[in-house]
């Protein structure tokens, strides 16, 4: 589960996490007013981050190595290794088209994949993070950001 508007759903911090949770637990939530994004549970290997710029795609897989970080990454920065990945031509174009659809010149795309290799769509994000993964990996995503700009200025 998790929130797509921080709210306080009378929780001692008031923040929910993708987290794993159990469908009494939700049913105790007054979700009228907040919105989650709810997803059964896969048993993951890694997390596969996606920024897509214009044309440009940058991917890198995201490694957890602890308890922590194992449902969500995002709970334990210091327990992640990283890799560059390349997805398959047919991914690539479903996340492209997906991209234009929605008229996004920029995205974040988050997927997941499972022990067998399957690879899971869980969220875009127009206005997702980048530079985490930049600076882990050594992406030129920021230059590619400013090429972008710089290219759309000089139509």
């Amino acid at each position: 589960m998790k929130s797509i508007r921080s709210q306080n759903f009378g929780l001692e911090d008031g923040i929910i996490k993708s987290t794993l949770t159990y469908i009494e637990d939700i049913k105790k939530i007054d979700l009228n007013f907040s919105p989650v994004i709810c997803q059964e549970f896969i048993d993951k290997v890694c997390d596969i981050r996606v920024t897509i710029i214009g044309d440009k795609i940058f991917t890198a897989k995201i490694f957890s190595h602890s308890k922590k970080s194992k449902i969500d990454f995002r709970t334990d920065y210091k327990n992640l290794t990283y890799e560059e990945y390349k997805l398959s031509k047919n991914i690539e174009n479903i996340l492209f088209k997906l991209n234009r659809y929605y008229n996004l010149n920029y995205s974040a795309i988050d997927l997941i994949q499972d022990k067998e290799g399957k690879i899971y769509f869980l969220e875009i994000n127009p206005n997702g993070q980048y530079l985490w993964i930049e600076n882990a990996l050594n992406l030129p995503i920021s230059k590619s950001i400013a090429d972008f700009i710089i290219n759309k200025i000089n139509e």
